[in-house]
């Protein structure tokens, strides 16, 4: 059976725990989806999608907003427009911008360089250290922060930490960009606005579609230059829609409407919580927002075992490693590192293909002459020059390991026109 807009009813007895992206849209979210006035973004603006990002830009303190079809496009997008080709940005080393979207990496031309640190914040001595003269041949343009951290289980960067970032920042003149993904749900954390944390960064992008329940669709806001050279920039990157009003209405219901839920989703993750907690050989974390982790290191099964019977049971869940378990909001897993050449087994050195001379008239065998002189005296048809590299010869035209050792060699000296000589011995006087 399904419901009215085509569902799956036996989808409610499913409980999926997998990411807070799974949310579907609200009642209110399809009726304001249904009403919403249209127009063409791509030509002269839609004007339900300019009501979101005027809402947004209000809502996070800064002069324009951009929507944009992922958060991942909103980070792209803001390095784009502030970081030069060759330039740095430097991020915690476990941020979802570095491990998981490396789109910026791979699209720009930029280098992303992880600063190691604890629950999700930089260590800031570490930062002062990588932004100090002569410490890496490339200029930093841009740090970037996460609130709430994905891979640190959903902590919340504290606010002086954000402004200690900045100060660093804006004391060298670089740019601070926040990945902001589950910015909503670190607010909620804290019980402050938004644009409170917003306050300590240059540009920040907010996801739609993570825990506020919009279908699809993110939101990058800054400076009205910036912005505006972004607009530019997501047409050039495939970014430009038509008649997006249509989820631009569910996003405007997401920030005006289901932010205020949130404290919901994170007082059932503690519920969550406590009662893993409770079960023999199970630690979860103690969640600040909606992330859970699970340890599953004393119970003997690995991750992929568990997601597997859990599913089958009816809960779907996702793997962190091979002992570990995120109930909520966790990209895929990263693939083992492989091992080090030095590590494995060592493999036989490829001996070089032996090569026939390409000067005319040179059939040696070794590679191709280097050098052709006159014939030495005394000795009519033979060069002086061997057909080998000069640089591991010897005045003598010899290996130097063959006359230190004084021990037969095969010449490299040929004749033009004729086969190289086995031996000097064989050789005319």
């Amino acid at each position: 059976m399904r419901d009215d807009h085509g569902e799956a009813t036996d989808a409610l007895s499913v409980v999926d725990l997998r990411s807070d992206t799974v949310t579907r849209p609200t009642e209110a979210m399809y009726a304001r989806m249904r009403s919403a006035p249209l127009g063409d973004d791509g030509l002269d603006a839609d004007p339900t999608a300019r009501a979101l990002e005027e809402t947004a830009a209000a809502m996070l303190g800064k002069a324009a907003a951009l929507f944009v079809p992922s958060c991942t496009m909103g980070n792209l997008l803001a390095i784009l427009a502030q970081v030069q080709r060759s330039e740095q940005v430097l991020l915690e080393a476990q941020a979802h911008m570095l491990h998981t979207e490396r789109g910026a990496a791979t699209l720009t031309g930029a280098f992303l360089d992880g600063i190691a640190g604890t629950d999700g914040a930089m260590d800031l001595d570490r930062l002062e250290d990588a932004l100090r003269p002569g410490a890496s041949p490339l200029s930093t343009a841009m740090i970037a922060l996460e609130t709430s951290h994905n891979a640190a289980g959903g902590t919340v960067l504290p606010p002086e930490h954000m402004a200690a970032v900045a100060e660093i920042a804006r004391a060298r003149g670089i740019k601070v960009h926040l990945d902001g993904a589950r910015l909503f749900n670190a607010a909620t954390h804290l019980g402050v606005a938004p644009a409170d944390l917003a306050a300590h960064v240059d540009t920040v992008s907010l996801c739609l579609s993570k825990g506020l329940s919009a279908p699809v669709g993110a939101v990058l806001a800054g400076d009205g230059p910036v912005i505006a050279a972004a607009r530019r920039l997501r047409k050039m990157i495939g970014g430009t829609q038509r008649q997006v009003g249509i989820v631009a209405a569910a996003g405007l219901e997401a920030i005006t409407v289901m932010g205020a839920r949130l404290v919901e989703d994170h007082d059932r993750a503690r519920q969550l919580s406590a009662g893993l907690n409770a079960l023999p050989r199970l630690a979860a974390n103690l969640p600040q927002t909606n992330i859970v982790q699970v340890d599953l290191s004393r119970t003997g099964r690995d991750s992929a075992r568990w997601v597997a019977d859990l599913d089958a049971a009816g809960i779907r869940t996702r793997p962190l490693g091979p002992r570990r378990a995120r109930p909520r909001g966790r990209a895929r897993p990263r693939p083992p590192a492989r091992a080090s050449r030095r590590a494995r087994s060592p493999r036989r050195r490829r001996r070089p293909r032996r090569r026939r001379g390409a000067r005319s008239g040179c059939r040696c065998a070794a590679r191709p002459c280097r050098a052709r002189s006159p014939p030495a005296p005394g000795r009519p048809g033979v060069p002086p020059g061997p057909c080998r590299d000069r640089r591991d010869r010897g005045p003598a035209g010899r290996p130097a390991s063959a006359r230190r050792a004084g021990r037969r060699y095969r010449s490299s000296h040929c004749a033009p026109g004729s086969a190289p000589a086995r031996d000097r011995r064989d050789r005319a006087p």
